[in-house]
C-alpha cells in the first residue's frame, strides 16, 4: 500500500509542479530520505542549473554531505561563473 502512494506522489512533485531552484535542496532531502530517485534527479538538474540559488538554502549542507561529489561539481561551476565576472 505505501510503496504505490509513494511513487504516485513522486509522479506528482515530478510532473504536475513546478519545482524552484530555491526547492531543489529541500526536496532533495525528502526524496533521498525515501529513495524517489525520478525527483532526486529532477532536484539534481535544478540544482545545476542554478547552483547559487540552490547553496543559499539553509539545508544545503546536509545535502552537501550526502553527495560531495555531485555538490563539490555545482560549487566549482558557481566559482568559475563568479569568479569569470569579477575579472
Amino acid at each position: 500500500l505505501i510503496e504505490p502512494l509513494k511513487i504516485l506522489t513522486e509522479e506528482i512533485l515530478c510532473s504536475e509542479f513546478s519545482i524552484e531552484a530555491s526547492d531543489s535542496i529541500d526536496l532533495y532531502l525528502f526524496a533521498n530520505q525515501h529513495n524517489c530517485q525520478k525527483l532526486k534527479k529532477i532536484c539534481l538538474q535544478l540544482m545545476r542549473k542554478e547552483p547559487k540559488i540552490a547553496m543559499e538554502n539553509e539545508n544545503f549542507e546536509l545535502v552537501e554531505e550526502k553527495m560531495k561529489p555531485q555538490i563539490k561539481a555545482i560549487a566549482a561551476s558557481l566559482l568559475k561563473k563568479t569568479g569569470s565576472n569579477n575579472n
